[in-house]
């Protein structure tokens, strides 16, 4: 967690969510293979993930970062993680077997996911991507504009991809979603791949930190540090408010679409939203009625945002559900949801 002064009286608290954080690090799902012991460089920013689970990173004794990846959902065989060594102009390190070696920072990428590109907004690199998916409607204006502007190409779907079209806009990498990558078309395209699970973590900031990951990618590590030490206080500070609420409704989370009422994300996924902002999510309690949050824009709109920046979603919630703690006119970014319906 980052470094920030807190009054005193949240002192114990934070130390408390912190050690939990180190206790939740060692709940891996595989096992990154060991290395001889290493020396990180002081200017190298260390982007070890303390939520995800999906990625780790280790370094080697001149800060070559050594990239595992692999399904967090999975069964964690070695066979099944894919490995990076990214390597820096100036470096030129034995990289262990096994391992992509990838030059960085890289300077062009296509994106398979409205979520991937959400990471991109956050640092503020929207013109290193060439091409993106157009399965789903981007909620961002500047997006929007680059593609009509003919600075980003709408490369198909995630199942359905223009290969032809991606080897002409000749990507450094491609970031790819799991259906994306086992593509066989896409596998024998020669194109760089890196897989991106970040939709498949269970906890919000788990998949906001895939973050860091793409900052390496594009030499941004400081920015993508920073803003995850803002989305991870945030969040938290939001979720400590609501730790003495009187009580705790049960609610789902849904968007109406022609009349149809849709869950929001994973089960898993919003019901750590659900109890991180003070209510009850699926553990519905026998014969009461749960209180429907209804989204506002579109499925896709939440899901980039809430990879992103979690911590303006559970603050919209909680300003929902309990605006005795958080009031509805102090959210940080924007209203998502409608006021609470049955």
């Amino acid at each position: 967690m980052r470094k920030t002064e807190y009054l005193l009286p949240f002192f114990i608290i934070a130390v408390g969510v912190s050690l939990l954080h180190s206790c939740r690090k060692g709940n891996s799902t595989y096992t990154i293979p060991e290395f001889p012991p290493t020396t990180v460089f002081d200017s190298i920013t260390d982007m070890t993930p303390a939520y995800a689970k999906g990625f780790k990173v280790t370094y080697l004794s001149d800060g070559t970062p050594l990239v595992d990846i692999v399904n967090p959902q999975g069964d964690g065989t070695a066979a099944d993680t894919f490995r990076l060594a990214l390597v820096r102009p100036s470096h030129h390190p034995d990289i262990p077997e096994g391992y992509h070696r990838l030059s960085v920072p890289i300077s062009s990428a296509v994106c398979t996911s409205a979520s991937q590109v959400s990471f991109f907004v956050g640092l503020d690199s929207l013109d290193i991507i060439k091409g993106i998916t157009g399965t789903r409607e981007q909620h961002s204006e500047t997006v929007r504009k680059r593609i009509e502007d003919g600075n980003m190409e709408i490369i198909g779907t995630e199942t359905s991809p223009d290969i032809s079209l991606i080897q002409r806009l000749s990507p450094d990498v491609v970031l790819a979603t799991p259906e994306f990558f086992n593509n066989k078309s896409v596998g024998d395209s020669r194109l760089t791949l890196i897989p991106i699970y970040s939709a498949y973590e269970s906890h919000p900031l788990a998949q906001a930190e895939w973050i860091k990951l793409i900052a390496i990618l594009i030499g941004k590590e400081d920015g993508g540090s920073d803003f995850f030490g803002k989305t991870e206080q945030n969040y938290n500070d939001a979720k400590v408010s609501t730790l003495e609420v009187r009580s705790r409704p049960p609610i789902r989370l849904a968007v109406n679409e022609n009349g149809s009422w849709k869950e929001l994300g994973k089960k898993y996924f919003t019901e750590t939203f659900a109890t991180d902002a003070g209510a009850l999510g699926q553990q519905t309690p026998k014969g009461s009625v749960p209180l429907r949050i209804g989204y506002r824009q579109s499925i896709s709109d939440f899901e980039e945002t809430a990879t992103v920046s979690p911590d303006a979603v559970l603050k919209d919630l909680v300003s929902i559900i309990h605006p005795e703690v958080i009031p509805k006119d102090s959210v940080w970014v924007r209203r998502f949801f409608d006021d609470v319906i049955r």
